[in-house]
């Protein structure tokens, strides 16, 4: 019964298990944003953006982007509260994205519900190519799992994987901006068991990368109590929206996309608490 009651429609592909009142409960999202003291901020290439076209979601501001959040970390929870968080309604009033995750999160009982009902749906190119064709902003974890097996709370490099091109497809295909989403800190929220070989194996094979055992705070799977700043930077726009891409406009766009979010990432770290970290580039 839970079965049928809960997979029909396609809820991971077209959202329709989305409940609305629950992702209004401020008191679940003030969990998350309470216990990582988490702070979202408006880049200033952002305040300029808004304070010639207006803000996010407005007609003149734009009312659909594809929201890239980084880094991807271990598990990206962020990516499911934030949108639904109180300083984001505060800061975006007019612009709420949802989150699209594995499709392993949709498997899950419980898990599967949690996030469907906060409006989460599948990472896959239909749910996304959906979600722009009826309205709805997709945010994504772009360094997708990746990235996620060589993420790691030590050192002062950040490793960002850069091969990704989906998103850039899906962006000059529907003619919508791409909005960079960083995150400081996320890397130091959990930790995985680090056999990036076997990891990779896995993950070919299976879809999944194999050992995954997070571990946070007491070395259980609890997310460290560490301060994040989400820095959202201003929009990146194709040059002009195309059905079929070719291969020179989806690097001209995925060119400049990472390049502003580099930038981002340099205006921001000093306030943010990582002044010495640097990002470095993974291409394979």
């Amino acid at each position: 019964l839970y079965t049928v009651r809960t997979y029909r429609n396609m809820p991971e592909l077209t959202g329709c298990r989305e409940w609305e009142q629950f992702r209004k409960f401020d008191w679940i999202w003030n969990v998350f944003q309470n216990y990582l003291g988490a702070q979202l901020i408006k880049d200033v290439k952002l305040r300029e953006y808004e304070e010639k076209y207006g803000q996010l979601g407005t007609e003149n501001g734009g009312p659909q982007f594809l929201s890239c959040f980084h880094p991807h970390g271990i598990f990206p929870t962020t990516c499911i509260w934030l949108p639904n968080s109180i300083m984001w309604r505060k800061q975006f009033p007019f612009f709420r994205p949802n989150g699209h995750t594995a499709s392993i999160i949709h498997l899950v009982p419980i898990m599967r519900d949690i996030a469907q009902w906060a409006g989460v749906r599948d990472v896959g190119r239909s749910s996304v190519d959906n979600s722009l064709c009826t309205g709805v902003s997709p945010m994504l974890v772009v360094g997708g799992q990746s990235e996620m097996f060589l993420s790691t709370s030590s050192g002062e490099k950040i490793l960002l994987h850069r091969r990704h091109r989906g998103f850039v497809r899906m962006a000059i295909k529907h003619g919508v901006p791409l909005l960079p989403v960083f995150s400081f800190g996320e890397h130091k929220v959990m930790d995985n068991v680090y056999l990036p070989k076997m990891q990779a194996y896995f993950k070919s094979k299976l879809g999944f990368p194999i050992p995954y055992f997070p571990y946070g705070r007491w070395y259980l799977p609890v997310l460290r109590r560490t301060p994040i700043n989400i820095c959202v930077g201003a929009p990146i726009f194709p040059k002009a929206k195309n059905l079929h891409p070719t291969r020179e406009e989806i690097d001209e766009l995925h060119k400049r996309y990472f390049e502003s979010l580099e930038e981002l990432f340099e205006r921001n770290k000093r306030k943010c608490g990582f002044p010495n970290h640097t990002i470095e580039w993974v291409w394979d």
